[in-house]
């Protein structure tokens, strides 16, 4: 059982390879489900299965992580998301800011990605 109260389905994207790994046992130690992708690519399929994304802004290949957060919402309308990322200087987390999604610095302290889940987790009511 997930501390933060449910388990999650989560998407960690990130070009480096140790960075996904790493982030993938923190949420599995936390009791979340995980999967990693690399690109965009990888990432778009799982858009409808996941609760949330955590992406890396700068990605291989010129992508960027707002922009596969909003490709991502384009399929899953206000899907949680969060920049991980070692550019995090005022006018990315403005950009970010505005597009509704929550910036963390690398290296991401734990306690700051449970901050992000625990966010996640509460349950939304959706109205009937």
């Amino acid at each position: 059982e997930a501390a933060t109260g449910r388990r999650l389905d989560l998407l960690v994207v990130d070009d480096d390879p140790r960075i996904v790994e790493a982030t993938l046992a923190l949420l599995a130690g936390l009791g979340h489900r995980a999967t990693g992708a690399a690109t965009m690519a990888q990432a778009l399929p799982h858009s409808r299965r996941v609760d949330a994304v955590l992406a890396d802004y700068r990605l291989a290949d010129g992508e960027d992580g707002l922009s596969l957060i909003a490709a991502m919402r384009a399929e899953t309308p206000g899907l949680p998301a969060v920049l991980i990322t070692a550019e995090a200087g005022p006018d990315l987390r403005a950009r970010a800011g505005a597009a509704g999604v929550s910036v963390i610095a690398k290296p991401a302290a734990p306690e700051a990605i449970e901050a992000f889940l625990a966010s996640v987790s509460v349950p939304e009511v959706q109205p009937e």
